[in-house]
C-alpha cells in the first residue's frame, strides 16, 4: 500500500520499483453492456485485469467472471490475452510493445531478459531492426494478421519467449500461456 511505502521509504527501507508495461496494440478492449449491464461491475473487472499479478490471478478472474455473469464474450478472452502478455512483458523486462500495422516495435528496460545471442542473431538476419540501444521492431510479425483479432497477444507473447533467455521466465504458468511449456 501507499501507507507502507511510506513508512518504509522514511525508515530508509528500498522501495520496490512500480514497473509496468504500455502496450499500444490496437485492439478494441471494451466488454459489452449485455454481458455485465452496469458500468461500476465492468469498471472494476477491467481494474482487476490490468492489476493481476500473475497467471494464476488472471485463471481465478476468468473463472469468478464465468460463475458470476455467464459465458463470457470473445472480448473478455481479448482482455485476459492482454493481461497475459503484460505479465509476460514485465518478468521479461520489457518496457513497451506497440503494433504499428505489421511491425511490432519494442522498448525494454536495462535489466531485461532477453537473449542477447537470439536478439543478434535475429538483427542479422533481418528478422529484427534495431531502433535505438533499447529498442527493436519486428517489421513483418503481425503480417496477414487482421487489426482488431485478439491472435494479436498470441503473436506478440510467442515472439518474446522465442527471445527470452532460456532461464528468464519466472512467473508460473507465462511458458504455457504462449506455448512454451506445461501449466
Amino acid at each position: 500500500s501507499l501507507l507502507e511505502e511510506a513508512i518504509g521509504e522514511l525508515k530508509g527501507e528500498p522501495v520496490a520499483e512500480k514497473r509496468d508495461v504500455t502496450l499500444q496494440l490496437g485492439l478494441p478492449l471494451g466488454l459489452p453492456k449485455k454481458w455485465i449491464g452496469e458500468e461500476s461491475l465492468r469498471m472494476a473487472l477491467y481494474k482487476r485485469l490490468a492489476t493481476a499479478d500473475g497467471v494464476e490471478a488472471l485463471d481465478r478472474l476468468e473463472k469468478e467472471a464465468t460463475d458470476r455473469y455467464g459465458a463470457p464474450p470473445p472480448e473478455f478472452a481479448r482482455l485476459l490475452s492482454l493481461g497475459r502478455l503484460r505479465l509476460l512483458a514485465l518478468d521479461l523486462g520489457v518496457r513497451a510493445l506497440q503494433r504499428r500495422g505489421a511491425e511490432l516495435a519494442v522498448t525494454l528496460e536495462k535489466g531485461h531478459r532477453l537473449d542477447p545471442d537470439r536478439l543478434l542473431g535475429a538483427l542479422r538476419a533481418r528478422s529484427l531492426a534495431a531502433s535505438g540501444p533499447d529498442a527493436f521492431r519486428a517489421p513483418e510479425l503481425f503480417r496477414g494478421l487482421p487489426p482488431d483479432t485478439g491472435e494479436v497477444c498470441g503473436v506478440a507473447g510467442r515472439f518474446l519467449v522465442s527471445l527470452a533467455r532460456p532461464t528468464a521466465l519466472a512467473a508460473p504458468g507465462l511458458l504455457a500461456a504462449f506455448g512454451g511449456g506445461p501449466r
